[in-house]
């Protein structure tokens, strides 16, 4: 199942696109980067893949150039005299080059990635964009108004940094001046740029920056971040490498005193392995060991992470190296117990070096500009390692050339971006194709561990399907709905959540199928039946939430009208016949709060805010005055939401916005996520 084309820009660069764990796709195009969301919408009728409109993130229109304390002036070659320097023309780093007659502008971007979500204070993913000309820009998209605003300048911060530490240059001869010259601009110069995983505790994040003179940078970001005040560079690597050219992350464990793997490739062919820890001391980072470290001249391109199916404390790097894939086995549990237990290495079906790659959950894919592409798979243990390489597309000639290739969150879904060949003319364009069969989605759906709004690819997926299935019992839901049955104390949430949503999207296709053939009387009874699931595990999630707040109350909070509505329908409502695990929590909750002994139910209302008249407290999902003014009720605070509203970025269910007068408590429970599917509020 494709989507249909998303016709692009100008494409300057391979490695074109990335995704971040928020189903969010970013290109790279020539003066640009556009983005794309898939989003999952149970109610929408539709038969294709559902995109959100794109985001344009502009490159800088001033060409990076920065002053180092030199001028060029004096390290330029004299005429007739040959010298080092005489090639600093040829090299943009040393000499950027006036965009209007460079072929390739020095302004566009070649290399973004996403970092993972929960960097700002609405848990969103933060984009970090290259330019050619080696400036790093660092974004945050704004969903409700699908814009985007630039939280640093990582170049120009640098800058700052570096014009402290150089002192004016005194006594040097014309080829020590050029040296250092080309030392300075050399650190200035970023050339890869890597997001490490958000560390456990969700107080900081890392970023690693290769510079061109083979320093790696780790920057630490304070999370949530609001502006650059919150980005330090924390430590420096001093590689060895000449230049580097690909960066990769790694969580070590699962602990956050572990630290993280970082692996680096270079241009003159090496591979080498550092973990960045955190000591008392501060951010440290030291080296594991060399994975290759044969100077062969092949350039490492890409770098990717592959979890080992077999054995959780294993993992393989995956290394796209010219025609070649290494790829190498390595004991990750903990960087004093990290061994690499082995290697192999094998032919490329590319035609070329690779122009993409992107890792799933046990897989990997690698696209080529020869119009190719291969899956790769790696099995085995320290005696046998293998790597099973499938061709999905073989060589095409000169009609499609691939640019760049990504997998969505939950690997369901592929996008490739194509240079596509009409005659003399060039046509760029990105297709979304689903990588994933009915066993992985259940897989994915059916992992507690990560949150529901995390699969908007499985979702989507699913919702497709099941427009498009003609068997009216829709098989692909049957599996799902009967493991959403099976109610566990300890994924009961995740359990009801999925349930919601899938009794949601049942009841629309059960609709929508009976509208097309007009038979919409004969199916009202079992759309009737669906509905009054959904509503049941709607208010079993509520259900679940007050639970869960009434546990937390202080006595101090006794006497807040929100904590007496809580408290006020449980009472009433003790014994729900769904789930015995839902009976106990209730009762729970209850022994919690016993020294609220009775709640005066009068006293259980709120005003109108249009007529001024009372509004009791009669339902968990709205209210109504005498004159028949009727509001939606807060999701995470049951108070009406009769002024400002936000909502879930998700699942779009309401919410308050936190206003001056709400007391420490309501403020609290604002800052929650969304019950129904873990999701973000936004305003």
């Amino acid at each position: 199942m494709a989507a249909p084309m998303i016709v692009l820009g100008e494409i300057l660069h391979d490695n074109c696109i990335t995704c971040s764990d928020a189903n969010q796709f970013a290109t790279s195009l020539k003066d640009e980067a556009r983005v794309f969301e898939i989003e999952c919408d149970p109610r929408n009728v539709t038969a294709e893949l559902n995109f959100t409109k794109y985001v344009i993130v502009p490159a800088s229109k001033d060409l990076l150039d920065f002053d180092v304390g030199i001028s060029r002036d004096l390290v330029s070659p004299k005429p007739g005299v040959y010298s080092e320097m005489a090639g600093i023309k040829l090299d943009k780093t040393l000499y950027p080059m006036d965009p209007d007659q460079s072929r390739v502008n020095p302004r566009s971007f070649c290399r973004i990635t996403w970092s993972k979500r929960g960097c700002d204070h609405h848990q969103r993913c933060l984009l970090a964009c290259l330019q050619s000309d080696h400036r790093l820009t660092m974004w945050r998209l704004l969903k409700k108004t699908k814009k985007v605003e630039e939280v640093a300048d990582i170049s120009e911060m640098l800058w700052e940094i570096r014009c402290k530490e150089w002192s004016p240059p005194k006594n040097l001869s014309s080829s020590e001046m050029f040296r250092e010259y080309r030392r300075r601009k050399f650190s200035l110069a970023i050339v890869d740029v890597a997001w490490s995983d958000i560390a456990p505790s969700g107080s900081v994040t890392s970023l690693a920056t290769a510079q061109r003179d083979g320093t790696i940078l780790i920057w630490r970001l304070a999370t949530p971040l609001a502006d650059k005040s919150g980005i330090t560079i924390a430590t420096m690597i001093e590689s060895g490498y000449d230049w580097p050219t690909a960066l990769s992350w790694l969580r070590a464990g699962e602990q956050e005193k572990y630290g993280d793997y970082l692996a680096v490739g270079s241009r003159t062919g090496e591979v080498g392995l550092w973990v960045i820890g955190q000591t008392d001391y501060g951010v440290t980072a030291e080296k594991v060991f060399d994975l290759w470290d044969d100077k062969d001249e092949i350039p490492v391109n890409y770098l990717c992470w592959i979890p080992s199916s077999s054995n959780p404390s294993h993992v393989f790097l995956l290394a796209a190296k010219g025609q070649h894939f290494i790829l190498f086995l390595i004991s990750s549990l903990s960087p004093k117990d990290a061994r690499l237990l082995g290697e192999t290495f094998e032919q490329s079906p590319h035609v070329s070096s690779s122009s993409g790659l992107s890792s799933g959950s046990d897989f990997a894919l690698s696209c080529c500009p020869d119009g190719s592409l291969v899956k790769i798979t790696p099995t085995g243990d320290e005696k046998e390692i293998k790597m099973v390489i499938t061709v999905l597309e073989s060589h095409s000639g000169f009609e499609r050339f691939y640019r760049g290739c990504a997998l969505s969150s939950s690997s369901v879904y592929m996008a490739l971006v194509s240079c596509n060949m009409h005659s003399k003319k060039k046509s760029f364009s990105m297709n979304l194709r689903a990588v994933c069969d009915e066993a992985g989605i259940n897989q994915s759906l059916t992992n507690a561990k990560v949150p529901l709004h995390h699969k908007a690819d499985a979702l989507e997926w699913l919702r497709c399907h099941c427009i498009k299935e003609s068997d009216p019992t829709v098989p692909q839901l049957a599996a799902l709905l009967q493991w959403v049955e099976h109610v566990l104390p300890e994924r009961a949430l995740y359990q009801f959540q999925l349930k919601r949503h899938l009794e949601v999207m049942q009841a629309t296709r059960t609709r929508h199928a009976a509208m097309k053939l007009r038979r919409l009387d004969e199916a009202a009874d079992t759309i009737t039946s669906l509905e009054e699931k959904m509503n049941s595990s709607q208010e079993a999630l509520m259900r679940i939430y007050l639970c869960q707040t009434l546990k937390k109350v202080t006595k101090e909070e006794y006497n807040e009208l929100n904590v007496q509505m809580m408290f006020y329908w449980l009472s009433i409502h003790q014994s729900p016949s769904s789930s015995p695990h839902l009976q106990q929590l209730t009762q729970e909750a209850l022994a919690a709060v016993k020294d609220i002994k009775c709640v005066n139910t009068d006293g259980l209302h709120e005003i109108c805010y249009l007529c001024k008249e009372k509004i009791p407290f009669m339902s968990l999902w709205e209210g109504s005055c005498a004159n028949e003014h009727t509001w939606r009720r807060c999701s995470l605070t049951l108070l009406l939401c009769q002024t400002q509203i936000s909502r879930c970025s998700f699942c779009g269910t309401p919410a308050c916005v936190p206003r001056e007068t709400d007391s420490p408590w309501v403020r609290s429970l604002l800052r929650n996520p969304c019950i129904f599917c873990g999701g973000v509020f936004l305003t």
